[in-house]
């Protein structure tokens, strides 16, 4: 089964999916086997699932020009300080006792 540019494989919905060229973007996976990672075409199929369909790295190059790469959905959020962990008063002097003899 070949596919077109546009058209990618839903698991969820076992069939093939043609997606708008707006809804593709291309993105690169890391891979232990390729030093630049393996470079992929991603979308999103009216179901909710994420499609993806991998590509030469030949056609990266044109790909990314004709769709755009893949923006990061992960917000990022400000780190939270940690904690300060408060002892009482009791389990303190448990301890000091159990070490000091």
């Amino acid at each position: 089964m070949t596919l077109s540019e546009t058209e990618f494989f839903c698991v969820k919905c076992r069939s093939t999916v043609k997606l708008q060229t707006s809804n593709i973007s291309v993105k690169v996976y890391k891979n232990a086997r390729f030093v630049n990672g393996s470079p992929a075409l991603v979308g999103k199929c009216k179901c909710g699932t994420n499609v993806t369909k991998f590509i030469r790295h030949d056609d990266k190059e044109k790909l990314e020009k004709k769709y755009g790469t893949c923006k990061s959905t992960a917000s990022k959020s400000p780190k939270k300080s940690p904690k300060k962990k408060t002892i009482d008063k009791k389990c303190l002097e448990k301890c000091v006792k159990k070490c000091t003899k």
